[in-house]
Order: structure tokens, then sequence, then C-alpha cells
């Protein structure tokens, strides 16, 4: 695994951080949001360097300026996960594919480009020196850039495939990649995905008043919308003998994947948490489990007011009383929503769940909502040794998905 966020650029850091409770969620610096009725964000404090190649090294002449905020963060946790996988020099690396789940992909750079454009039509018109935008900038703009950068970068020789589901798609790649390994497909997948920041996105949900001035509060009965994040992050999925023929020892063990379209509305979730129950259910079913088998669920937690009682309720429809008993917790509350990223930054999470035994908290929980009455593991990271874990995301047009991890067992 490899992951990149608000809390830093290396996943032991970003454990650490998750596990104390740390908060990553401040004033965003990378453009102008005076006017904004929220101007806080996850937002990664530097942008790391280009990573070094993998089998085909660097592409001659590539240029960085073709790189969006999106590519750069999302090559870095590639490189990560390849490296932690012990395929970056590894021959097999010519026979591993890549899923990407992409959000807002090159927007930042777009952006950039329009403002070079109109200070050039206005240098134009004044008869000012000219300095025209780098044709580069626009590039970046298709979703799927990011995944044929990747591929290029570190010589990934296997089929590429770009999902757009919103704040579902990194979830559905590695669903997707899931299903491919199992149905012996493909050999070894690169699945996750990233998100950088932009105007667009900031603009948009505070258009639709959804992200709250301050830092959010999943849960919390006094909730008022989320926080924005961005970030990376990616998981080497592949056969057990694959993993062994390099002497690699698995992380965890993916069991199931449920996936399903409730087109209730298109930004609003069905409060009756039906759907999200369905898809929990097709996971399940899918993972061989029953609804007992599950001890910890790390939760879409959004903070907006419908999302968190949807949730709440579909938990409780697909797995009974044992919901109550269940440690939830939503990672939001401290990186914010890494939209495209955030169901790859939360699988992370929950593999380090399996790994650790340790539960990360959902910080600034005060006050219950009788509506959402389940275990938020509050304030506090708890020890509890889960066997099976959840991570679920729930995405704008009703597009759900589910994974379900098991702690590995020799």
């Amino acid at each position: 695994m490899g992951a990149i966020c608000g809390l830093g650029d290396d996943l032991d850091v970003i454990w650490s951080g998750l596990v104390e409770g740390r908060c990553a969620i401040r004033p965003i610096t990378i453009f102008d949001v005076q006017g904004y009725r929220s101007q806080i964000a996850g937002e990664v404090s530097a942008l790391p360097p280009l990573p070094a190649g993998g089998a085909l090294g660097v592409q001659p002449g590539e240029n960085p300026k073709r790189l969006s905020r999106t590519d750069l963060l999302s090559l870095h946790a590639a490189a990560a996960a390849l490296r932690d996988a012990r395929l970056l020099e590894a021959p097999e690396i010519a026979q591993t594919g890549i899923i990407f789940g992409a959000g807002s992909g090159g927007m930042r750079s777009i952006e950039i480009y329009r403002r070079a454009a109109a200070r050039l039509a206005a240098d134009r018109a004044a008869a000012r020196p000219l300095h025209a935008p780098h044709p580069a900038l626009l590039v970046p703009y298709a979703l799927n850039t990011a995944a044929d950068f990747i591929a290029r970068w570190f010589g990934l020789g296997a089929p590429r495939r770009t999902v757009s589901t919103v704040c579902t798609s990194s979830t559905n790649a590695l669903g997707l990649a899931f299903r491919a390994v199992r149905a012996g497909r493909a050999r070894a997948i690169l699945a996750g995905g990233g998100d950088g920041l932009c105007e667009l996105t900031v603009a948009g949900f505070n258009a639709m008043r959804a992200v709250d001035p301050e830092p959010c509060r999943p849960f919390d009965r006094n909730r008022r919308g989320l926080s924005l994040g961005e970030g990376a992050a990616f998981l080497v999925v592949e056969s057990l003998e694959s993993a062994r023929a390099r002497s690699v020892e698995p992380l965890a063990e993916f069991l199931g994947y449920g996936h399903s379209t409730e087109a209730h509305h298109i930004t609003a979730p069905d409060t009756t948490g039906a759907e999200a129950a369905r898809t929990l259910a097709l996971a399940l079913a899918d993972a061989h489990i029953a609804p007992a088998d599950v001890d910890h669920v790390n939760a879409h937690g959004t903070a907006t007011p419908y999302n968190d009682v949807a949730e709440s309720r579909g938990l409780l429809l697909a797995l009974g009383e044992h919901a109550r008993q269940i440690p939830v917790c939503s990672i939001k509350a401290m990186i914010g929503h890494c939209l495209g990223a955030a169901g790859s930054l939360e699988a992370v999470a929950a593999v380090r769940s399996l790994q650790t035994g340790w539960i990360p908290p959902t910080i600034r929980y005060e006050t219950p909502d009788p509506d959402c009455p389940l275990d938020y593991v509050p304030n506090q990271a708890r020890r509890t040794k889960p066997r099976i874990a959840l991570t679920q995301n729930f995405a704008f047009g009703g597009n759900n998905a589910v994974l379900v991890f098991r702690r590995w067992e020799e």
C-alpha cells in the first residue's frame, strides 16, 4: 500500500496521525478562497518530488509541467505501493495492470491555464509584454491521464482502466481489481485513486452549502457539512500465488465487493438507508460472510446531515442489532473528504486496522444524534483487534460501493 494526504506523505506517518486523532484540515493556501463559506481543507502542505522511474524509468522528454497536482500526488502513492509490494524492480511489473479512480483529474492545471490566458488577453489589449500560458497545462485535462502517466512511469504493461464515479471512484477501482484477479483475468493490479484540490470543487461545494466553515464533525448532532481534502492511495491487489512468487506476505485478504446505483437524487442519498443496506448485503454475500462476522466499519462519514443518517440506518438494516456493537469511524474528520481518493485512503486505513488492531477515532464527536445511534469511536482510538473490516462509500447520483477485508492469517 502507499498513500499521501494532509497528514503526510508516508504511510506510517499517516497512520500515526490517524490513531492519534491529528487533524490535517487547515486554511487553503494554493488558491484564493476569500469570500467562501468554508476556507479550509485537508490540503497537502508540499507536493512530493517526482519519484524515480521503475522498470522503464522516466520517459525521455517528459515535461513535469504536463503533470497535474493529481498526477503528482498519485505518482507518489503509486511508487510507495509498488515499492511496498517489491514490484518496482521485479520483472512481474510488466504483467501488472492499473485501475485508477478519478475525481477532478487535472482540473487545477486547466484553471491555472485559464487564468493565465485571461491575463494574456488583458496584456494584449493593454499592449503590455505578453506571457503566454504553457500549453502543457492542457495535457492532464482528460481523467485517464493519471493512469497513463503512472503506467508509463513505472512500466506497468498490463491493461489500464480509469473509473470515475465521484466519491466511490477509488472504491470501485479496488472492487474491479478484486474481481479481475479473482476471475484470473489479471495477475496483479495497482488499484486506487487520487484527487487534488481545485477551485471548481471548492466553489461547487460552497455553492451547495455542503461544507462546514470549521473542521467537520461526522455523525455529531451539530454537524454542518463536510470538509474537503486531497491525496492519493493505492493498494496492490494480487493472488496469493503472485505475491509469494516474490516472497511477499499479504497485508490482508480481500474478501468481497458490493456495488449498486440507487438513482434516488443527484446529490442526496436515500435517507431510509435501504440502498446502503442493499449494497452492504451484496458485499457480504460476495465475501460469503454473515453480518455477525463484521468487526469494524470504516465509514463514508461525510458529516453532511443526510449522508450520516442514511449510512447509519443502512448499517442497522444490513447488520441488525449487531451494528450497535461494531466500532464505526470516519477518518474524514482528520483528512477531509478526498473525493476520488477517499475510498482508497479509507481502504488503506481499514487494512491497517486489521494489521495493528487499532481503530482510528472520529474526532470532534461531542453530541450524539438520535438518528445516528452507533458506536463511532469518539475522539480516542480503540484497540479491538478486528478480524473482518468493511469500508464503504456513497457518491452523488446514488453510486454506492462496499469493500470487505479480512485480517491475514496463515
